[in-house]
């Protein structure tokens, strides 16, 4: 492979707009070169990082993702926490560059953020990344639609919730719980749904991001606000119970009975429970 080295600020600037400034890479490995002083600058730093050229994330699709490796050297200045955990599941914003005395001067968040000050960097492409995207469900936002279903009018959700023991009330932001007659019908988007117990500023429970008639059937979105676990898996339990529903969470999508099993057996959904 050819490798690119870059000592001035033009030719960094103009390799990162190639490269549409990393955004959403991932940060393969890292690697500081200690010097015999643990608190000095290292003397060479390595991180792989890949970006996705190919592919979606939909659930076991096919994903291609150009990878590069990077080796700076002539380090003026170097910050990350030493207990920084590098993920290779994180998304980065991208690398940023920043004013500095020398001419390669960047942060990148790996999560934690990564502050780099040298006078040069050779870039290495590497060989091109090919995976399957691992599903992926998320606790925090849940997408249905309900086509064989009428949309719910406030107070069937809250029926629906009841039968599974969670004693629910209606309400918006910062407000006392309100009678079910008082929510609008058609349009309770903006609206919550929480338990009665845990009504309070800091637990705003499951909110209402959209919800809306489509033909003979509803479309609803919802989002965990601070919904306790137990309302937050009853949530799921009665989108999945709705007639010939689609669900899609994370990077999934299921039948409704398929969604429940899948969701109550994942890790995120373990975690939620625990």
């Amino acid at each position: 492979m050819n490798v690119l080295n870059i000592n001035t600020r033009k030719q960094f600037e103009d390799w990162l707009t190639d490269n549409v400034a990393f955004a959403d890479a991932r940060i393969l490995s890292l690697t500081a070169a200690s010097k015999p002083d643990p608190s000095s600058t290292p003397s060479a730093v390595t991180i792989e990082l890949a970006y996705q050229i190919e592919g979606s994330y939909k659930a076991h699709s096919r994903r291609v993702s150009r990878v590069f490796r990077i080796r700076a050297t002539k380090i003026a200045q170097y910050s990350l926490s030493a207990d920084a955990a590098i993920s290779s599941e994180h998304w980065s914003e991208g690398i940023a560059a920043v004013e500095s005395e020398s001419p390669i001067a960047f942060e990148l968040d790996v999560p934690a953020r990564l502050s780099l000050h040298c006078s040069e960097i050779s870039v290495e492409e590497r060989p091109k990344l090919f995976e399957t995207v691992a599903p992926r469900l998320s606790n925090r936002e849940v997408f249905a639609n309900a086509p064989r279903t009428l949309m719910p009018t406030p107070a069937q959700w809250q029926t629906r919730f009841n039968a599974l023991d969670q004693d629910v009330v209606w309400h918006i932001y910062r407000s006392e719980p309100q009678q079910t007659a008082e929510v609008p019908i058609a349009n309770y988007e903006g609206w919550f749904l929480q338990v009665r117990r845990d009504l309070d500023d800091a637990h705003q429970g499951i909110f209402f991001f959209s919800c809306r008639p489509e033909k003979h059937g509803f479309r609803v979105a919802i989002q965990n606000q601070g919904a306790s676990k137990l309302l937050w898996q009853s949530a799921m339990r009665v989108l999945s119970e709705f007639d010939g529903v689609e669900i899609h969470c994370g990077n999934c999508e299921f039948p409704g009975a398929d969604f429940f099993r899948a969701w109550t057996s994942s890790e995120e959904a373990q975690q939620a429970a625990s």
